[in-house]
């Protein structure tokens, strides 16, 4: 009966190889992905595996572990185009949700998973198997249980028009009315909170006298600059805007782009 079992076992390892194929293998198991955690400061390096979810939650200190004591979490991916997602008091702004890690493909993400409850029907229950929100490709994930102490550092804004430099300090950039149209973020175009101030790159040229129908580089802390032509500054839509994110650092977002220049120092017009 061996000899028998082991025959057959070759005749259908012959027959794979010879119809060109190899024979089915087992997938290795998944090594886990390093994960950046910072809870209040403290930073660690867990190995993530997230084939089944894991609730964030259940890697965080004790201290740290209820979700409505959070009062950011943060995530971010790596390589050069870095994408974020940023929530204040999320178990306020997503009641009854809960965060977990999870596989995607190959990469670890990050979701924020509604909870359903046991009366729903199936079809309901199904969708809350897909994030409300979230990001792929984490890297890096924080969470903060008492608000950030030191205020954001102050803006400010070197633009270029040939040989004259136009400086904008914080009061000079918060002068400038925020004309972003509705629904692209825009603050209340009367001063508003200085983290959510913004502007659509266009008219903030056109504030310090820049012409129409120029282009202008997008220059970063490391020197790393990006230009935005003319047609992109007058895109239908409002075309490109400086805003603030929450490190209190300036940056362009493009409309519909999920990259963005961060740490933006400088704006170079390149005249027509």
């Amino acid at each position: 009966m061996r000899n028998a079992r082991t025959t057959i076992g070759l005749v259908a390892l012959a027959t794979a190889l010879a119809c060109g194929r190899e024979p089915a293998r087992t997938p290795p198991p998944n090594p886990g992905t390093p994960l950046t955690l910072i809870v209040d400061g403290v930073e660690s390096h867990p190995v993530v595996d997230a084939t089944t979810p894991v609730v964030l939650a259940t890697l965080l200190p004790a201290a740290a572990r209820d979700p409505a004591a959070w009062r950011h979490l943060g995530a971010r991916t790596a390589g050069p185009q870095v994408r974020e997602l940023a929530l204040d008091d999320p178990a306020t702004l997503y009641a009854a949700h809960e965060v977990r890690l999870y596989r995607r493909g190959e990469a670890l993400a990050l979701g924020v998973f509604r909870i359903p409850s046991a009366d729903e029907p199936p079809h309901v229950r199904a969708a809350a198997a897909r994030p409300t929100t979230g990001l792929i490709d984490v890297a890096q994930i924080e969470v903060r249980t008492t608000e950030a102490v030191a205020p954001p550092p102050a803006m400010a804004l070197e633009v270029r028009l040939g040989d004259r430099v136009v400086a904008l300090d914080e009061a000079a950039l918060l002068a400038i009315p925020d004309n972003r149209q509705a629904g692209s973020g825009g603050g209340d175009g009367n001063g508003g909170a200085r983290r959510s101030r913004g502007w659509r790159l266009a008219e903030l040229l056109a504030h310090v006298g820049a012409p129409a129908g120029a282009a202008v580089d997008v220059v970063d802390a490391g020197g790393q600059r990006e230009r935005v032509v003319a047609a992109d500054l007058a895109a239908a839509g409002g075309g490109p805007v400086l805003r603030r994110n929450q490190r209190g650092e300036l940056q362009v977002i493009r409309p519909g782009a999920e990259d963005r220049v961060r740490a933006v120092v400088r704006l170079e017009v390149v005249l027509p």
